[in-house]
């Protein structure tokens, strides 16, 4: 009798609080995590899609003060003649990732300059952390359309290319725009599309400012047209003494995977490429 009790209060206890094996905490857990791949970026095994679907650049800020710069963190953030939301006040507007001074907070507003308007702005729109509007890439890792640092890039480029439309993966051509666009260089392309890789150096020859040759030079893009490799492009990051390269690209090899790697001069001379520069 004892024992049977004993088994009555035991599946009483299981029902109410329920079996720590099978608990909701450890389903929501797998769901999210499935593979068991603790929460943290340097903890997760190489070509990992590294995706999360939180806010990318709300968490800082809060922290933006009067008399620092800042990020705009919205798409397009308009700026007021004073801080109220109200008819026919917007004297501008900035762009996601724009640097701006912010001036001084007031309550929901702050009031910011650039070099090309000073106005009102909702402070909850900028960020005080770079990090969490221009993207970060490491070796190794895919870069799907809903990963966050591909949407900071395309957010960077207003999706110019329509990858993030289409629900692509990072492609090298957008990732060689901008890592161009971050060293100063702005192309003036001639009313040309698609500009995709193996065709930069045709669409590009003779653009002011544009250089072609057979030589590579750092920041320069690496462009090949052959047939196993049609469409291989990457940037010179840095070409040393011995005639090697370290290059930059994404979708080399796996769609998505970003690398940085080192090719010896026998090795990417075999490529045939050609090399393009920007003055």
């Amino acid at each position: 009798m004892f024992a049977a009790l004993l088994e009555v209060l035991r599946d009483l206890w299981l029902f109410v609080w329920g079996d720590k094996k099978n608990s909701r905490s450890d389903l929501l857990l797998n769901e999210v995590n499935p593979q068991g791949f603790e929460d943290r970026g340097d903890s997760l095994p190489s070509n990992t899609e590294l995706i999360e679907d939180k806010p990318y650049f709300k968490a800082a800020t809060q922290d933006v003060l009067g008399g620092q710069t800042a990020y705009v963190g919205a798409d397009i953030l308009q700026c007021l003649t004073r801080p109220v939301v109200a008819f026919d006040t917007v004297v501008g507007v900035v762009h996601y990732g724009d640097l701006v001074h912010v001036h001084e907070v007031r309550g929901l507003f702050a009031h910011i300059n650039t070099d090309r308007v000073s106005g009102w702005v909702k402070v909850d729109d900028l960020v005080d952390v770079k990090d969490l509007i221009f993207p970060t890439f490491r070796p190794g890792y895919l870069y799907n359309y809903k990963n966050q640092e591909t949407i900071k890039l395309r957010n960077l480029l207003k999706d110019e290319m329509m990858g993030g439309e289409l629900s692509l993966s990072l492609q090298s051509e957008e990732l060689m725009v901008y890592l161009l666009r971050q060293k100063g260089v702005n192309i003036n392309w001639p009313n040309v599309r698609p500009r995709k890789a193996g065709s930069w150096q045709r669409i590009l020859k003779g653009v002011t400012g544009v250089s072609i040759g057979i030589e590579p030079k750092t920041g320069s893009v690496m462009e090949t047209t052959g047939n196993e490799i049609s469409g291989f492009m990457g940037l010179v990051s840095e070409v040393k003494p011995d005639g090697s390269i370290k290059l930059i690209t994404i979708g080399r090899e796996v769609d998505g995977e970003y690398r940085e790697e080192v090719f010896s001069r026998k090795e990417w001379i075999e490529w045939r490429p050609i090399f393009i520069s920007f003055t």
